[in-house]
């Protein structure tokens, strides 16, 4: 996944002829390995133990990234993919500090 992040990263920072055609060939490498994740994470979800309260907080937490990661897919599929812009309110600046 991190590779993926920096190879659509350096597509979109670099120039240079078929800029476009390289961002969006990456941002779907980066999409599909990401929904991989999502799917295998929201199947699993349901296997983890929940022995005691910790264990109760770790699978609350994980839910709330996997919202976090799905949302993350969505824009980053509406902005590189549908070439749409994405109103403020929607956009996703930190999954620590949501309320920014």
């Amino acid at each position: 996944m991190k590779g993926l992040m920096r190879e659509l990263g350096k597509a979109s920072s670099s120039g240079g002829k078929n800029k476009r055609d390289r961002i969006v060939i990456a941002a779907k490498r980066y999409l599909n390995k990401s929904e991989a994740l999502s799917k295998r994470m929201k199947c699993g979800l349901a296997s983890f133990p929940v022995n005691d309260n910790e264990d109760l907080a770790l699978n609350i937490a994980l839910e709330h990234f996997i919202v976090l990661m799905d949302k993350h897919i969505d824009l980053i599929e509406r902005r590189i993919i549908k070439n749409e812009t994405i109103p403020h309110q929607e956009k996703l600046f930190s999954i620590v500090e949501t309320y920014t």
